[in-house]
């Protein structure tokens, strides 16, 4: 019966798209941003996490107009960072739901109908996307358990590696109104604002430099945070190859009256990498792990 009023709407929107008749997704929101100084790093250019912020803004959004209530963010796929903008100019965020799935405890989502021949194609891509989010936490647990740890190398290059201990870094922010919706939830992309500002911390005692975001692993939020909660990060660099690192993040929620009892909501990997003077990647240093 379902499947049979789906394919009823599918074919209404259709109908309306073929006759002519211009076709809106009624879940699309647009966003635009003039990117001003305070929204800038110390070279001019639009910080990421500011980025990330306007991004988590807009796909709640969109989601909260297809769901009919509040929303927040679950998990975000891989981020690629290709272009940098800068003071003055204008970003144009665009956000749509292109599939939903009835897998909350709380709300049955009705389905998601695409209208044109490109949505209807991001409608499929979104189901594999879900199927290699689902197989990607699996792979890491399976990782995790089955790791060793490797010998030391006894080369004269990894003998001058930065210590791992070096890079590590810890911050707590304490989560206030403007951090969080009118449910009192703290935004995904505040969290994710956070975990960049700290990795990007990390990075640069890394290089003794200036690095340069150029991927995030997928966000996978484990639960909520609230206004008043305190958020613990820490970074630290987990490994440094020929021209990139990865910096991995934890973010830790606690209630100031039970500090010693943290929620662990999100961790995330980031890999930086590092630019010359030239424009070219720079080679890195080795990292020298802690103990244990």
């Amino acid at each position: 019966m379902a499947e049979t009023k789906e394919s009823q709407l599918l074919e209404e929107s259709l109908f309306i798209w073929k006759t002519g008749d211009v076709y809106t997704n009624p879940t699309e929101v647009k966003m635009s941003q003039l990117i001003l100084p305070c929204h800038a790093n110390h070279r001019g250019e639009l910080s990421t996490g500011q980025l990330l912020k306007w991004m988590d803004t807009t796909a709640c959004l969109s989601a909260e107009r297809h769901a009919n209530c509040p929303c927040v963010t679950v998990s975000v796929d891989d981020i690629d960072f290709e272009h940098t903008l800068s003071i003055g100019q204008v970003v144009n965020i665009k956000a749509k739901v292109n599939r939903a799935f009835n897998t909350s405890l709380e709300v049955q989502l009705k389905p998601m109908v695409p209208g044109t021949s490109e949505e209807q194609m991001e409608h499929s891509i979104a189901a594999e996307r879900r199927r290699m989010r689902l197989r990607h936490l699996e792979t890491i647990k399976a990782l995790v358990s089955s790791s060793t740890i490797q010998n030391e190398p006894n080369s004269e290059e990894y003998q001058s590696a930065v210590p791992a201990g070096k890079t590590r870094v810890e911050s707590i922010e304490l989560v206030l109104p403007p951090h969080a919706n009118h449910q009192g939830n703290t935004f995904g992309g505040q969290i994710m604002a956070w975990m960049e500002s700290v990795a990007a911390i990390s990075a640069s005692r890394f290089c003794k430099g200036h690095p340069v975001l150029k991927t995030i692993d997928m966000f996978h939020f484990r639960g909520p945070s609230n206004v008043g909660d305190r958020i613990s990060l820490k970074a630290i660099v987990n490994n440094a190859f020929k021209t990139s690192f990865e910096v991995g993040v934890c973010a830790e929620a606690y209630h100031q009256e039970v500090w010693d009892r943290k929620t662990h909501i999100n961790s995330a990997f980031l890999t930086f990498v590092m630019l010359g003077k030239d424009g070219e990647l720079s080679t890195l240093p080795c990292i020298k792990p802690e103990p244990g």
